[in-house]
């Protein structure tokens, strides 16, 4: 993408995936309690966590292991 009137261009990546939604698990029956569980996606898992704990001093240390698969892991 180009800007007018600068020398300046941005690149916007953009990829579709297609990730379950947060809903009921299908593997596990809650008969009380939310009906969310986690999906792949870190990010949203992390978002669900802080909107049930709204607290200012939860942290969250983002980590990656393995050296094949360099998965993103979080320490809350």
């Amino acid at each position: 993408m180009l800007f007018p009137n600068s020398n300046k261009a941005g690149l916007v990546c953009y990829s579709q995936k297609n990730f379950r939604q947060v809903g009921e698990p299908q593997s596990e029956v809650v008969i009380r309690g939310p009906r969310e569980g986690f999906v792949v996606v870190i990010r949203t898992n992390i978002s669900m966590i802080r909107s049930k704990l709204p607290n200012a001093n939860l942290k969250v240390r983002l980590k990656k292991i393995g050296t094949e698969s360099k998965t993103f892991t979080a320490v809350i």
